[in-house]
């Protein structure tokens, strides 16, 4: 190993870091701006004047939901099914990193 090299696990394998995949659908809300959806993940519906803002204040609460449950050692609260995706919505598929 030089001075420039990564450390590495003796075995070469490279520890789990966990994702959590969101399935997240945004539209235009009926008061203006943006609102988001989790369809996979019980949680509040999250405006913003932006797609953008939407978008981050969700994924921010999923992050904080599912970071809580696992200190608590509590099952995250993902649907039993998922939300469906109504035709004025768009959807994106949000890989999540604790």
């Amino acid at each position: 190993m030089n001075k420039h090299s990564l450390p590495q696990s003796p075995d070469g394998a490279r520890p789990a870091v966990p994702v959590y995949n969101l399935t997240i659908f945004v539209a235009v809300a009926d008061t203006g701006g943006f609102r988001a959806r989790i369809a996979n993940l019980e949680l509040e519906s999250m405006d913003g004047p932006t797609m953008r803002d939407a978008l981050s204040k969700s994924v921010q609460s999923a992050k904080e939901a599912i970071r809580k449950c696992l200190e608590n050692q509590q099952a995250v609260p993902w649907r039993e099914t998922m939300l469906q995706k109504q035709s004025h919505e768009q959807q994106f598929l949000v890989p999540l990193h604790l």
